[in-house]
């Protein structure tokens, strides 16, 4: 098991289970964010806070916490939903942070499971002949 230094990790978790809103627990201001900044945000925090890398007792809570963000904020249309229900429109008055990469989720197409195209793409790259996912 390998761990964190305590104190960094300790206070990344206090500063994940205070924090008021997604965007807060993954040290964003409240605006409109890329999907990819977004995921960069949540990388780096989950090394802190994993359970696994950490001896502190809240980690689970933390990571919990941090996963959730993930989950809602990772797309424009969570981030946009969550910023009119919970934050009340505009957020905080913060600027609109524009995606100007276009990366890799830029187009994101979700077939009729929910599965993106990308991911979909990369599971018939990997099935075996004669079978289709």
């Amino acid at each position: 098991r390998t761990t964190m230094p305590s104190a960094e990790s300790s206070s990344a978790v206090a500063a994940v289970l205070v924090s008021r809103d997604h965007f807060s627990s993954l040290s964003l201001p409240a605006a409109t964010h890329s999907p990819a900044a977004v995921r960069r945000a949540f990388l780096s925090l989950s090394l802190l806070v994993h359970p696994d890398r950490t001896d502190d007792p809240r980690a689970t809570a933390a990571f919990q916490a941090l996963a959730g963000a993930f989950e809602t904020l990772h797309d424009a249309d969570g981030q946009a939903q969550y910023l009119l229900e919970v934050l009340g429109g505009g957020g905080e008055g913060g600027p609109v942070v524009e995606d100007t990469g276009g990366g890799a989720d830029a187009e994101r197409t979700d077939g009729p499971d929910g599965v993106p195209e990308r991911k979909r793409r990369k599971r018939r790259a990997r099935a075996p002949p004669g079978r289709d996912w």
